[in-house]
């Protein structure tokens, strides 16, 4: 857990720097046509376009993107259960026996997307979204039957297949062109990259496949360039909605928690057996050959929830990103459930006589609602509190994910 919390500071104190871009870069005057994202990959990375020069083209515009695998992840979890009733009988005047077959589907497991803070700077405050080729079609993905054969063998990996659209280029923005996110979009943007010291950072919360998703963006075995990053921060840059209609784009919206204190506590796997809400009445959970860290309980709702051993509790709903009304209501629905697990699993813990314990909030897929599924926010941990000791400048960072910097 320490480790992982040190890896994810480390992030998002490279990302809290990104603002200050400016001295990195030298003003060109040249501007490219390249109409597709991924020709200003494909310029880019052959040395064809300058740093600073400007390129312009069409993309879908959005703030969300993958920057973090979960521990818990793997390729499929179980589904929502269905029944078929076989038979019925009478065994008491208000009682009845059914024999009945139970079917649990397996279904992808999706990854995570994220929305990152504002960054501020003395110049200003900006905004850190992604550029990904206008047929882009949402972030879950189908499973790629040769390689889920080898996520299997190995036990471990992901065997989604991430499409060409889905992959982003990151892109610095004004505020003011918030209004165009989650539609496709003219775009005229200037050209820079991120210093190599900061790429390893950047890229550690996705491990190897940060190489797969930011494929646009991020080439470790180029020879010259390594990263592309875009910004739309000052003149003659612009980002503007061309009103086509888009399909709906669907992601998952997680929400980690830990169980503080209780990683070694032999009772907590039969407490949450008993306290995570909605579950089937016929099997609660389940667990996968090769993921035995992992309990997957099977939730009548939209929510779905796992287990990491020894104290991980992992939430997620999926959502239509550009849909507000779905996305308010799936927010809402994710909220009441997480509030709601919480105060069983505070009850069960005290009828047991049990101290009380504390649920904290290790990733959020947006730490600008962090308040609603946990009043004292994010990274209030002893945890996280010992990663700030050993490494002072995160708490600049905590501060920054808070909305305190």
């Amino acid at each position: 857990m320490l480790e992982e919390i040190k890896l994810f500071f480390t992030l998002f104190k490279l990302i809290g720097t990104i603002g200050a871009i400016d001295k990195w870069i030298k003003r060109r005057d040249n501007t490219f046509e390249l109409r597709e994202v991924e020709n200003v990959c494909t310029e880019f990375f052959s040395n064809r376009i300058p740093l600073g020069a400007y390129v312009t083209g069409q993309a879908f515009f959005s703030e969300f993107a993958h920057t973090f695998i979960p521990p818990c992840y793997s390729t499929y979890r179980p589904g929502a259960a269905s029944s078929t009733i076989n038979h019925s009988r009478f065994i008491a005047p208000n009682k009845i026996e059914y024999n009945a077959n139970l079917m649990i589907s397996p279904t992808i497991f999706p990854l995570p997307v994220q929305s990152l803070p504002r960054v501020s700077t003395g110049n200003g405050n900006y905004k850190i979204g992604f550029l990904y080729p206008k047929e882009f079609s949402g972030f879950i993905y189908p499973v790629d039957p040769e390689k889920n054969k080898k996520v299997v063998a190995e036990s471990e990996g992901i065997a989604l297949s991430i499409p060409r659209n889905a992959k982003p280029i990151p892109v610095i923005y004004e505020e003011r062109f918030s209004s165009c996110l989650g539609s496709i979009v003219d775009f005229e943007a200037q050209v820079t990259e991120i210093p190599s010291e900061f790429i390893s950072p950047l890229f550690n919360g996705l491990g190897i496949y940060a190489e797969d998703i930011f494929a646009n963006a991020y080439k470790p075995l180029n020879p010259h360039r390594v990263t592309l990053c875009l910004k739309v921060t000052g003149e003659h840059t612009e980002i503007k909605s061309n009103n086509k209609i888009i399909i709906p784009i669907k992601g998952a919206l997680f929400v980690e928690t830990h169980l503080e204190g209780f990683a070694s506590n032999p009772m907590l796997e039969q407490i949450l057996d008993s306290a995570i809400p909605e579950l089937n009445p016929g099997i609660t959970s389940t667990a996968y050959t090769g993921y035995e860290e992992n309990k997957y309980y099977i939730t009548q709702g939209a929510v779905r929830v796992t287990f990491r051993k020894p104290n991980i509790l992992n939430y997620y709903i999926e959502t239509e990103l550009n849909n507000t009304q779905k996305f308010i209501n799936d927010v809402d629905v994710l909220r009441r459930y997480i509030r709601n697990a919480d105060k069983n699993i505070q009850k069960s813990f005290q009828a047991e006589g049990q101290r009380r314990y504390k649920m904290k909030l290790d990733f959020l897929f947006d730490y600008q609602r962090a308040s609603i599924f946990d009043s004292r926010g994010i990274l209030e941990s002893s945890e996280a509190d010992n990663v700030i000791k050993s490494n002072p400048d995160f708490q600049a960072v905590k501060n920054w994910l808070r909305g305190k910097g």
